[in-house]
């Protein structure tokens, strides 16, 4: 950064010498004047950064994958259970084994097992009803598999470097390490590998889990595996690649699978394989979803540590796409090859000819990164594809390894593929910069801030670790947010930016710390810190403009004159051509009057200055230009004030208008009634099927057997129930409603509907997508070497992606969007007990819910119809 001072030191003899000759001032500092680069060079950049844009965006896919992870982890995270201590459970409450056991038994096995009461809404073997769990390599293709690994702390009897010999009778052995993750590689000195017998016999003999090595396990780095098939009965098979391969269909094994035991779920959890000495449990499954085409990797990790804590969980998903097929993104990409390759051989070309120059360019090195990584992107999508071509053509996609090798491939193309994005879009603000006079003075502001900044957080950096230290010392007895110095790092990040939930899980035995140390924290970083920024940042700007400033300005001194020059020429703008043609069509003649008498009076004032020898607007200076300019323009820039009586005038009516709202929209009386039916809602919830003491209320309803599971056995309860029996009594009575008019809290009364003579108290509009046999792929131009085939079955002949979905929904059907032909399935029929209280309605009628067609049924207002007809409904779906 120059110095402040540098103006102030005597110039040399040799300088002073050189700048007499060239005629410069020496006390003068010169100014640099940037190379301006061409607008149509800036818009064929704009054209680049729009294909990188199309395909990155396109071959990503990044709704798509979002919206089935986030569906696949909601699913498991967002549904509650009832634990042995007739507690109400999710995911994240899990902080001991039998959280773990309870989890897995009643959330992610009864669910894709569909024991759930609300399931019978739902296909077998799947989580929200269209992600079929795949088998297991060796599980019969009718089953689905889940796969448990398990690894165990090593323990010591060496006291002395554990508990010292004054507490070896109390822990004769203890964890020879305070824990390790699961999926990090197996160290013989740390990891335990000794088989586990069971504690029953079973069949005749005792089960043994052993230890599988390396590629076997979670991350491929071996433990004690689990296969779970699930069908109509749970197996848990003990792997054992040693051991000769294992065929029984009755227990799910159809192809033959290397186990030393197979064990029902009660059997399992009965056994004595989990001790105290277990540090890692990591759960996994795959499930394939033929409406999409693709394959999500569910994994939950646990990890506990020496002092019997659950220190980590996590539950994530991981998709990758089955069919990327597209017949207009190649050629975006062969363009954006094209294009990247031409810019490629434009950096060579100015790196060879000033090396030095381009070297010291932090602009240089951001457009090596946006090649290199554009390039890359393309390189890694046609070596995934490429890949992809054996995976969705053979069963490989059994094999756990497999997935985790696809799913590396589109990582990497990820990573690349946003980094190139990122730099791209950085240098398209370098050419603006170049090219726009603001955004080089917002370009170099950033520049000098950076600079400053970076000091500046390098001297707040020592402060803020010494808050992190104290906090790391005192409060992690108290939080598990500040249980480690990384975790300490984030809760104090998080305050930086306003949050205090990190300090508001601090126990209170520490309140008076805890008050001492939040308020020197925020008010030395989240106050006097962020002033700081806003002033390093204003005093970069103000810098800037000064030496900006003579060049911005003649650059608005010469477009004045350009408009002053088009001006007094006649010549006018698009703008200002439109308007006058406007005012030539509403006022025939009179724009044109107008004009003309404007172009004579300046042509004469013209002509009589050239007579009296007047100079003309060109030749004038700066400043006296800026002076003709103000007086032509001073009845355009004058504005008449506003006088008291319009300001009254405008008073009144703003307070008639905001009365006349309240009035007619009525506010508050619709925000209470919206309130008490929002209460309503809420207060009515689902039974689980977990115990009596689990239900799901509306807010905990995030999948398809949930709603319709509420519409069910919520809806009847909602609607008639028995909270109001006195007020309706007293309505009755005094002949305000009849008897069969159903309320809710008393005086909130459902406007009936009729139906011929019958009362129709709900109306229920079904919009179904059209539907079609999977053939594994999402269009019909997808080749056929493309397509997904998912291995074939050795008993039926047939391909297991047919197998695991005979049909696939089309896509997602918004309830006020309108019919689409080919997408929304037109051709519905009614089943014969759905007659007489449901019709299948056109586009168009306003029977059906947006007017846009569908089933349509109306229930009746009597309870027990009511409940008939919805029986009906779910019976035949």
């Amino acid at each position: 950064m120059r110095s402040e001072h540098a103006d102030l030191r005597p110039p040399s003899r040799r300088r002073i010498y050189l700048q007499r000759l060239v005629g410069d001032n020496i006390l003068t500092t010169k100014k640099v004047t940037m190379q301006r680069v061409p607008m149509g060079f800036v818009i064929t950049f704009m054209f680049y950064l729009a294909l990188a844009t199309v395909v990155i965006t396109t071959r990503s896919n990044v709704e798509r994958i979002y919206n089935i992870n986030n569906g696949m982890s909601t699913a498991l995270r967002k549904v509650a259970w009832t634990d042995f201590d007739n507690r109400r459970m999710y995911f994240d409450n899990i902080t001991r084994f039998t959280d773990i056991q309870g989890w897995m038994t009643n959330i992610l096995i009864s669910k894709i097992q569909g024991t759930v009461a609300t399931d019978q809404f739902r296909r077998g073997l799947t989580l929200l009803s269209f992600n079929r769990v795949i088998p297991a390599r060796g599980a019969c293709y009718r089953s689905a598999s889940i796969t448990l690994t398990m690894r165990r702390m090593k323990t010591t009897s060496s006291f002395d470097d554990t508990t010292t010999s004054r507490f070896q009778q109390l822990f004769p052995r203890t964890w020879v390490q305070h824990y390790f993750r699961a999926g990090s590689p197996f160290d013989v000195d740390v990891e335990a590998a000794d088989p586990l017998p069971g504690k029953r016999e079973i069949g005749g003999s005792r089960p043994v889990w052993r230890h599988a090595a390396s590629p076997s396990g979670y991350g491929g780095q071996g433990g004690y595996v689990a296969v779970v098939s699930v069908d109509d009965e749970v197996y848990f098979h003990l792997v054992d690649p040693n051991a000769e391969p294992y065929r029984n269909e009755s227990f799910g094994l159809c192809m033959g699978m290397s186990r030393s035991a197979t064990l029902t779920s009660d059997e399992f959890w009965l056994e004595s394989f989990f001790d105290d000495s277990m540090s890692s449990i990591a759960i996994e499954f795959t499930a394939y979803n033929a409406n999409i085409q693709a394959l999500s990797k569910v994994t939950a990790i646990f990890n506990m540590n020496s002092a019997g804590l659950l220190v980590e969980k996590s539950l994530t998903s991981n998709t990758i796409l089955l069919d990327n097929y597209s017949v207009t993104i190649p050629y975006f990409e062969l363009f954006y090859l094209i294009f990247t390759i031409g810019y490629l051989v434009e950096f060579i070309t100015s790196l060879c000819r000033r090396f030095a120059f381009y070297c010291k360019d932090p602009w240089t090195w951001v457009n090596f990164i946006s090649i290199i990584n554009s390039l890359a992107s393309l390189t890694l999508w046609y070596t995934y594809q490429l890949h992809m071509a054996d995976f969705v053509q053979s069963d490989l996609f059994l094999d756990p390894r497999e997935f985790d090798e696809c799913d590396a491939w589109v990582q990497l193309y990820r990573r690349a593929s946003s980094l190139a994005t990122l730099m791209i879009y950085l240098r398209l603000l370098q050419f603006l910069a170049k090219s726009r006079p603001r955004v080089m003075l917002l370009a170099r502001t950033l520049r000098l801030g950076a600079a400053n900044m970076a000091i500046y957080l390098s001297y707040i950096g020592i402060v803020f670790y010494g808050f992190a230290a104290f906090a790391t010392t005192y409060f992690s007895a108290y939080s598990a947010r500040f249980g480690s110095p990384m975790a300490t790092l984030l809760s104090c990040f998080y305050m930086f930016f306003g949050q205090t939930a990190p300090m508001e899980s601090i126990d209170g035995k520490a309140a008076y710390l805890k008050t001492a140390f939040y308020a020197l924290f925020m008010v030395f970083f989240y106050f006097v810190s962020v002033q700081m920024f806003n002033a390093i940042i204003n005093y970069s700007y103000n810098r800037v403009s000064e030496e900006m400033g003579p060049g911005l300005e003649r650059e608005r001194t010469e477009a004045k004159r350009k408009a002053m020059k088009a001006k007094l020429a006649g010549h006018k703008s698009p703008v200002q051509r439109l308007r006058d043609y406007i005012m030539a069509v509403l006022r025939p003649g009179a724009g044109t009057d107008a004009v003309q008498s404007g172009e004579n009076v300046e042509a004469n004032v013209e002509d009589e200055g050239k007579a009296a020898g007047a100079p003309q607007f060109e030749t004038l200076d700066d400043e006296t230009k800026a002076k003709v300019e103000t007086y032509l323009n001073r009845d355009k820039a004058s504005k008449s004030p506003e006088s008291a009586l319009s300001q009254v005038r405008f008073f009144i009516f703003a307070v008639c208008y905001i009365w006349f709202l309240a009035a007619n929209l009525s506010v508050n009386d619709n925000f209470q009634l919206q309130k008490v039916l929002r209460d309503l809602i809420d207060q009515m919830a689902l039974p689980t099927g977990q115990g009596d003491a689990t239900y799901d209320t509306w807010d905990n309803i995030v999948t398809l057997p949930q709603s319709a599971g509420w519409t069910m056995y919520v809806l009847p309860r909602l609607l008639f129930n028995n909270s109001a029996v006195e007020t309706k009594a007293l309505a009755v009575s005094a002949e305000i409603y009849d008897d069969s008019t159903v309320c809710l809290k008393g005086w909130n009364c459902i406007v009936s509907l009729k139906n011929g003579t019958d009362k129709k108290l709900v109306r229920i509009t079904q919009r179904r997508a059209m539907v079609q046999r999977n053939d594994g792929r999402l269009n019909s131009h997808t080749p056929a070497n493309l397509v997904f085939q998912g291995g074939v079955d050795n008993e039926t002949g047939k391909f297991l992606s047919q197998l695991l979905s005979a049909t696939r929904s089309e896509t997602y059907i918004d309830p006020y969007s309108s019919f689409v032909d080919g997408v929304e399935n037109g051709s519905l029929a009614l089943a014969p007990a759905l007659e007489g209280f449901c019709d299948v309605t056109e586009p168009g009628d306003d029977q059906a819910h947006s007017a846009n067609g569908g089933i349509v049924c109306l229930l009746d207002a009597d309870y027990n119809t009511f409940e008939a007809q919805l029986e009906a409904m779910v019976s035949n779906d």
